[in-house]
């Protein structure tokens, strides 16, 4: 008498085995997504604080010394004045005739102030 069993199916231990190594490799790859999601969000406020620092430098250069006291629309490309990505609100504070601040509400989206 023969017994042929048929090795066409996966066994419980190898099933669980496999659950384990996608939980595993889901437990790295979630927090890493999360990370790079808020950094974009950073970085893209970042470069809305840096845009208006460039039209302010513009400014300067081309007023021979002298600071805006606003910001305006007509001092960026698109009329518009560039604005945080995650809903901040970034300000432009002339501190006195040669220096000025860009700082957006949300701290951690601040970078280091660039004078002319």
């Amino acid at each position: 008498m023969r017994s042929d069993k048929s090795t066409a199916g996966w066994t419980l231990i190898e099933l669980i085995i496999i659950i384990v190594i996608l939980g595993v490799i889901a437990s790295v790859t979630i927090p890493a997504y999360m990370n790079m999601t808020t950094s974009a969000e950073i970085n893209g406020c970042q470069a809305s604080q840096g845009t208006i620092r460039s039209a302010v430098s513009m400014y300067y250069a081309k007023h021979k010394g002298v600071l805006p006291t606003s910001l305006t629309t007509s001092m960026f490309v698109n009329d518009e004045i560039p604005q945080c990505s995650t809903g901040g609100t970034i300000t432009y504070t002339k501190t006195s005739d040669s220096t000025y601040t860009v700082q957006c509400s949300i701290p951690e989206h601040n970078t280091p102030a660039v004078n002319p």
